[in-house]
């Protein structure tokens, strides 16, 4: 072998027993708690619960069994995430990441931010959704109690500096589908084409602000907020709106409630609709 074949070879060498040797002494343990301390505390109430975490490359990590607990029930199980720094931010104050994950037959991508001043850390989290499938997130029928289906896709951004509303979302669900808990005039569940909601959450309140919908049997809006309780299905409803029902299925209705039973409409063929209640048992009423 010629001397420039042979720094080749010692060269790959080198670098193949230094990439195994730091995959093999990689201190996984002292990660995941650190990881699960520091944004167990940015996250209170709730925590994160990370299983393991082992090294990715290029330079990275990645997270398996990620949950999301709040006084030790499990309320969320995301897929594996990796996580990489961004190399591009590194003459910036803090520490900037990328986390990416197939999230239930969708994609998740995320920018971090961490700072800390006075010992105080702050993040900020700028999040991608694209075509998550609501069907296959087994928690989510769980928490709802009804069957959900639809692809949801938008952006989330939580600032945890923001103390009044550190979390706000602008989210759209497509071909969406929500079961009824008691079929109501042999309809067994609500169609949408497509749902667009502008939501915040401060802890427990998650607020409402503008909720636009499009379907096979009604559209219209709503705003409002739900309140956390635990468990979840003792939540809290308050939300107003109006609704509009399309021509097909107010003939139908028409035609199974007695005379009179369903109110006028408005001028504009609408609906003014309340929501109260709790998520398990929500009460509405038409005017």
């Amino acid at each position: 072998m010629h001397i420039p074949g042979k720094r080749v070879g010692y060269t790959l060498y080198l670098l193949v027993a230094v990439g195994l040797c730091l995959y093999v002494l990689f201190p996984g343990d002292i990660v995941r708690n650190h990881i699960n301390s520091q944004i167990g505390h940015l996250l209170a109430p709730y925590q994160v619960e990370i299983e393991q975490v082992k090294p990715a490359f290029p330079p990275g990590v990645r997270l398996h069994g990620i949950s999301l607990r709040h006084d030790q029930r499990e309320l969320l199980q995301l897929a594996p995430v990796r996580v990489s720094p961004v190399y591009t931010a590194l003459l910036e104050s803090g520490q900037s990441f990328e986390a990416r994950a197939a999230l239930w037959g969708g994609h998740l991508n995320s920018r971090l931010h961490v700072t800390a001043k006075r010992g105080q850390a702050t993040m900020t989290a700028h999040t991608t959704l694209n075509a998550v499938a609501l069907d296959n997130i087994p928690e989510l029928e769980r928490i709802s109690g009804r069957a959900l289906s639809g692809r949801l896709s938008g952006k989330i951004v939580w600032d945890s500096s923001q103390s009044p509303d550190p979390v706000t979302a602008d989210l759209t669900v497509a071909d969406g589908r929500v079961e009824l808990l008691v079929p109501w005039l042999a309809i067994e569940g609500v169609d949408f084409q497509r749902i667009d909601t502008v939501l915040s959450l401060n802890r427990q309140h998650l607020s409402v602000k503008r909720c636009i919908f499009a379907g096979k049997q009604i559209n219209g809006n709503l705003s409002g907020s739900i309140q956390w309780r635990y468990p979840l299905g003792e939540s809290l409803l308050i939300l107003n709106g109006v609704i509009r029902l399309q021509p097909d299925f107010g003939r139908q209705l028409q035609s199974k409630l007695p005379e009179g039973l369903v109110p006028a409409a408005d001028k504009n063929g609408g609906y003014r609709v309340r929501f109260g209640g709790t998520l398990d048992k929500p009460m509405f009423s038409l005017e």
